[in-house]
């Protein structure tokens, strides 16, 4: 979504954050130039990066972009000059308030893993590390927690079902809870997840690429242990305690990782005070670093940043915006939509005919039917399409 992290006041520019979905989406198209250099003139725009992309073009239109390492497009990185970077992203701003260590909640799972129903999760690995794990010790005890929301017909898990009942055997299926949430709208709150991190003694996390994968974050502040894939990309193990965290190359390794660390009653307590998950003190750093891009771009300060619910808020997570700005994220749906927002939720006055709207919204049509047979392929054979593939990339053993 457009996140307004600052107004606008008589005397200084206000922020607007893009996701990154929105900068590519949008940013180099024809019209979406026109709107954004209109919008300049108002704001500093600044990007979160909230997973590693490729090979992406830059914009003359933004002024710095929020990143962790290892997330901001590799050619980014190595152009020179590059727009300003704040390392901060929506893991910096995780409320500490919720997710800690709560000494007086019993531990009742052995292994957690908080996801979704999409391929990017690798539940399929996930699958796999379980059904080991528990072939190991029958006595374990594992939670899933799963949202099934944000339904994308190329991106969701179609067999995730079918994969969980032909690798867990049914001996052990006894030993594995499932909590599903079916929408955004009964989505599990912080202080669900809090709890049940703090019910666990180990987290799995079984994702080889995202971006700032916020739920590893989570789960270090909960201070427990956390199993993930050694050659990861992205920014999950941005803050983590080295000897709190092993990696795996294979579903043995992860297994092996999660019993040593079940062998332990309770790790040392997490240090938060100079901590780099601290949300206070991100806050602060964050207001400091963006004064500083004003001060580089010879603008004057004035007024404070937004810092109400920045995990949720920066990174388009909660949809704050009307439907016809946007689709079933929070992400601005296209460059018609950009002008809608940039005139009534920004009251600007940028002038875009009529004809270069009818123009770029057949360009669009015309493009959509060009993607309109992926559209059209059923579900059952994009099913038969992923069994034959899913193989081909698992673990070794």
């Amino acid at each position: 979504m457009v996140f307004e992290l600052k107004k606008t006041t008589k005397k200084s520019k206000g922020i607007l954050v893009f996701s990154h979905k929105e900068y590519i989406n949008l940013f180099n198209k024809t019209i979406s130039k026109r709107i954004l250099e209109e919008i300049n003139k108002h704001y500093l725009i600044g990007i979160h990066w909230g997973i590693s992309k490729d090979n992406i073009v830059e914009s003359k239109y933004v002024d710095f972009h929020l990143s962790l390492p290892g997330v901001l497009p590799t050619n980014f990185e190595n152009e020179n000059p590059i727009d300003p970077i704040v390392e901060k992203a929506s893991r910096s701003f995780i409320p500490s308030n919720i997710f800690f260590e709560n000494k007086d909640i019993e531990k009742k799972y052995d292994v957690i893993n908080v996801g979704r129903k999409v391929k990017m999760k690798r539940n399929l690995d996930l699958f796999l590390i379980i059904n080991e794990l528990l072939k190991k010790n029958n006595k374990l005890k594992v939670l899933l927690i799963i949202t099934d929301a944000n339904v994308r017909k190329w991106t969701y898990d179609w067999l995730f079902e079918e994969n969980f009942n032909k690798v867990i055997e049914k001996r052990y299926r006894k030993n594995i809870e499932i909590i599903s949430f079916k929408s955004l709208e009964e989505k599990p709150s912080h202080e669900f997840i809090a709890r049940k991190l703090n019910e666990s003694k180990t987290f799995l996390f079984t994702s080889r690429r995202e971006g700032v994968a916020k739920v590893t974050a989570e789960a270090a502040l909960c201070n427990i242990p956390i199993i993930m894939y050694k050659n990861f990309r992205g920014a999950a193990s941005y803050g983590l305690e080295e000897e709190k965290v092993k990696y795996y190359n294979s579903i043995s390794e992860a297994v092996d990782s999660i019993n040593s660390f079940l062998e332990f009653k309770r790790l040392p307590a997490r240090n938060i005070e100079n901590d780099v998950l601290n949300d206070k003190q991100n806050i602060v750093r964050l207001e400091e670093e963006i004064k500083s891009i004003f001060n580089k771009y010879n603008e004057y300060w004035e007024g404070a940043i937004d810092t109400r619910d920045l995990s949720e808020r920066i990174n388009s997570y909660r949809k704050e915006l009307s439907d016809n700005l946007v689709d079933v994220n929070n992400d601005i749906r296209d460059s018609r939509a950009l002008y809608n927002f940039s005139i009534n939720n920004l009251n600007m006055d940028v002038y875009v005919s009529r004809l270069s709207l009818a123009v770029y919204w057949l360009k669009e049509k015309c493009l959509g039917l060009k993607s309109l047979h992926l559209k059209l392929i059923p579900v059952p054979i994009i099913k038969t399409i992923r069994r034959k593939r899913q193989w081909k990339d698992i673990l070794s053993f």
